[in-house]
C-alpha cells in the first residue's frame, strides 16, 4: 500500500467533511457524502488497500471527534457564518495557527474553520513537532482560547511532510493565507494545508467569499495560482 495515496485520500475526505458542514450552514441542507469530491483519476488509479486505509483513518478520526465533543462542548455558539455566506467570527485561522505553533511547539501542517450547525465554530490546527509527532489544537473562534488538544498518533505515519522541510520553508502557513486572502479581496480563509506530494512544499488554501469557495496554491516563491 502506498502511504502517500492513503494520506491524500484521508485529506480529501477530511476536508470534504468540513466543507459539507459549512455548506449546510450556508444553505440549511446538503448531503455529507455528496459534498466530498473525489476525482475520477483517484477513483480509478488508487488501490483498494489505500481506500480501505483512508476510510479506516476517517472513521477513527470521526469517532474520536464525537467522543471529544461529548466531553467538551467546545467554542461558544454565536453566529459564525452569515446568511451571505461569509465568516463572521472574532478570531480567524492565523490567530489559531500562531497560538498552536507556539504552544506545541512546532509547525502547522493543516488548519480549518469548522462551523457548528446552530452557529459558532472552531479553528482546528494540526501541528508537527520536531520529533515528527503530531498534535491537533482546537481554538474557540469567538474567544481565541484553546479548548482542546489531542495527540494525532496516526497522521505522523502517513504524511509525506517532515520537520526539516516545514522549518526550512520560505513561506509559512500564515503568510500563505495572507497571500490567498489578498487574491480574493474580502474573503476569509477557511482551510489551509501544507503539501509535498512531489517536489517542493506548497500550501493549498481555500477562501470563502459570498458563499463561494476559491481554492488556491501558494508556492515557495510566494506565487499564487488557482487550482
Amino acid at each position: 500500500m502506498d502511504p502517500g495515496a492513503s494520506a491524500r485520500l484521508f485529506r480529501r475526505f477530511r476536508l470534504g467533511a468540513g466543507r459539507a458542514a459549512l455548506s449546510r450552514n450556508n444553505r440549511g441542507r446538503g448531503s455529507l457524502l455528496s459534498a466530498v469530491p473525489v476525482p475520477m483519476d483517484i477513483m480509478t488509479s488508487t488501490p483498494a488497500s489505500a481506500w480501505i486505509a483512508a476510510a479506516t483513518l476517517l472513521l477513527a478520526t470521526a469517532s474520536l471527534s464525537v467522543a471529544q465533543d461529548a466531553q467538551n462542548p467546545g467554542p461558544s455558539r454565536s453566529q459564525s457564518v452569515t446568511t451571505t455566506g461569509n465568516v463572521d467570527a472574532r478570531f480567524r485561522l492565523p490567530h489559531a495557527i500562531e497560538r498552536a505553533e507556539r504552544e506545541a511547539p512546532g509547525k502547522a501542517t493543516a488548519a480549518e474553520f469548522s462551523p457548528f450547525p446552530n452557529g459558532g465554530g472552531a479553528l482546528e490546527v494540526t501541528v508537527m513537532r520536531p520529533d515528527k509527532s503530531v498534535v491537533k489544537y482546537r481554538v474557540d473562534a469567538n474567544t481565541g482560547d484553546t479548548v482542546n488538544v489531542t495527540e494525532q498518533t496516526v497522521e505522523g505515519y502517513v504524511t509525506r511532510l517532515d520537520p526539516p522541510t516545514l522549518s526550512s520553508s520560505k513561506v509559512s502557513m500564515t503568510s500563505a493565507i495572507a497571500a490567498a486572502e489578498a487574491r480574493v479581496v474580502g474573503g476569509t480563509a477557511i482551510g489551509a494545508e501544507a503539501q509535498r506530494d512531489s517536489g517542493a512544499l506548497t500550501y493549498e488554501v481555500t477562501v470563502l467569499k459570498d458563499g463561494a469557495e476559491t481554492d488556491l496554491t501558494i508556492a515557495q516563491d510566494g506565487t499564487v495560482a488557482e487550482r
